[in-house]
C-alpha cells in the first residue's frame, strides 16, 4: 500500500453524485483481453441505480475496491484499454467497480467516449473531477489509480498494468483486497514496454510537458 498517498476517499466523493453506466451486456473483447468472460462471476444481488450520492458511499453503496480511472476520447492508449477495464470490472463487479474520471475537451465527447462502458463517472461539469487530477497528480492518461474504499487509502496507481498482465481472473482483485498492488505479477518487460508506448503518444501529443 502506498503510504504517501492516504488519500481519504470519502471525502473527495462526500459532495457529489456518480452517474451510474454500468449494463449487464459484454462488450465482446474478451479474445483481445485475455479474459475468459465464462468464469466471470457476478455474485452481486445489489440492484444498479441511476445515481449514488456522496451520503450513501459510507453506507456500502461502492465496492471494497474501486479504481479512478483517468482517461479521454482522444487518447490512443485510452481507448485501447477501456473496453479492457470495463470487462475487468463486469468480471470482478462484487469487488471492484470503475469511477470514470475525464480529462475530455467537452461532456459530448465524454459521453460519447462512456457508451457501452461498464463504469461509474463523476459528471462532467462538477469541479471534482479537477480536484481529483490534481490531488493525484495525474500527469499520464490513461492512468488506473485504486483505492479501498474499507480503508480510505490508496492501494496503487499502477492499476493499468496489473490488469493488462493478469495470469488468471481474480488474482489481481485478490491481490487488492489483501492491500497488494499487484505489481508483483508484472513481467519486468512488459512494463518497460507499456511505459516506453504512454510516454511516445504523450511526447508526440505534446501533452507530456
Amino acid at each position: 500500500m502506498e503510504a504517501m498517498e492516504n488519500v481519504d476517499i470519502f471525502q473527495l466523493l462526500a459532495s457529489i453524485a456518480l452517474v451510474d453506466r454500468r449494463s449487464s451486456s459484454s462488450s465482446s473483447v474478451a479474445a483481445i483481453t485475455g479474459l475468459n468472460m465464462e468464469t466471470c462471476v457476478n455474485s452481486s444481488s445489489k440492484p444498479l441505480t441511476r445515481t449514488i450520492h456522496g451520503a450513501e458511499v459510507g453506507a456500502g453503496s461502492l465496492t471494497p475496491l474501486i479504481g479512478f480511472y483517468f482517461g479521454a476520447s482522444w487518447c490512443p492508449p485510452c481507448r485501447a484499454f477501456s473496453p479492457i477495464l470495463s470487462d475487468f470490472a463486469k468480471c470482478n463487479a462484487p469487488d471492484f467497480s470503475v469511477i470514470f474520471v475525464s480529462v475530455d475537451h467537452s461532456a459530448k465527447e465524454s459521453e460519447e467516449f462512456l457508451k457501452g462502458k461498464s463504469f461509474l463517472s463523476i459528471p462532467y461539469e462538477s469541479s471534482v473531477r479537477q480536484a481529483l487530477l490534481q490531488r493525484f497528480a495525474i500527469r499520464m492518461f490513461p492512468t488506473l489509480v485504486i483505492c479501498d474504499t474499507r480503508t480510505g487509502k490508496v492501494i496503487t496507481r499502477w492499476g493499468r498494468m496489473a490488469i493488462q498482465n493478469e495470469r488468471s481472473p481474480g488474482t489481481v482483485v485478490a491481490a487488492w483486497l489483501a492491500g497488494s498492488n499487484g505489481v508483483s505479477l508484472l513481467r519486468p518487460v512488459h512494463m518497460v514496454m507499456l511505459v516506453v508506448i504512454t510516454l511516445s503518444v504523450f511526447w508526440y501529443w505534446g501533452l507530456l510537458f
